[in-house]
């Protein structure tokens, strides 16, 4: 049985070449949470993208890429003795957080609610 990824390209051999942008610029740079919401892709697409690949396991593999690359950076710049530890230390939570928590994913409240 193919991976996801596999079956991420094989939905896509038949397709035009800009439809993998449209796959991804809709996963990554917009509110979408399922395919079915994607209306640029032909419907036929939509169905067979739902079925044969996950939603969250393409956006899931794209966090885990970018958190190894951060990790191969922080790891570079933790061996530089004219560093200042501050300065890496920040360095390090701007490489992580934005990573492992996407601001689409995290709802902060404005204020917290006040017990009466």
């Amino acid at each position: 049985m193919p991976d996801r990824a596999t079956s991420f390209a094989g939905v896509l051999a038949d397709q035009p070449a800009f439809r993998r942008k449209q796959c991804l610029e809709a996963m990554f740079a917009s509110g979408f949470s399922a395919w079915k919401d994607v209306v640029v892709l032909p419907k036929a697409l939509r169905e067979r993208l739902a079925i044969e690949v996950s939603w969250m396991t393409v956006k899931e593999k794209r966090v885990l890429r970018d958190l190894i690359t951060a990790s191969a950076e922080i790891a570079e710049s933790a061996f530089d003795p004219g560093e200042d530890v501050e300065a890496v230390i920040d360095q390090i939570e701007q490489k992580i957080f934005p990573q492992a928590f996407p601001i689409q994913a995290i709802c902060f409240p404005l204020s917290l609610p006040v017990r009466q």
